[in-house]
């Protein structure tokens, strides 16, 4: 997807979680960040960066991603 799409927040933000569930914290943690910068109108990126910072204890980080996705998305109650 991402090779196809290099633009599309969503896109970086799967492949994150790939390698979260793989292990590898580092490479999921960086293309989720990547993800942050790239098109993402719904705030599905920086939900999906709050949760994973949040499985991590870093709350404060959690929260301030949370927030943002909310901003994107209000009516979605998933965040």
């Amino acid at each position: 997807c991402v090779r196809l799409a290099p633009w599309h927040g969503p896109a970086a933000t799967r492949l994150g979680r790939a390698y979260e569930r793989a292990g590898d914290e580092a490479r999921a943690l960086a293309w989720m960040e990547r993800a942050l910068e790239l098109e993402d109108p719904a705030g599905v990126s920086h939900a999906e960066h709050g949760r994973f910072l949040a499985r991590r204890g870093r709350h404060r980080e959690a929260i301030a991603s949370l927030r943002r996705a909310l901003e994107c998305a209000p009516g979605v109650a998933q965040w």
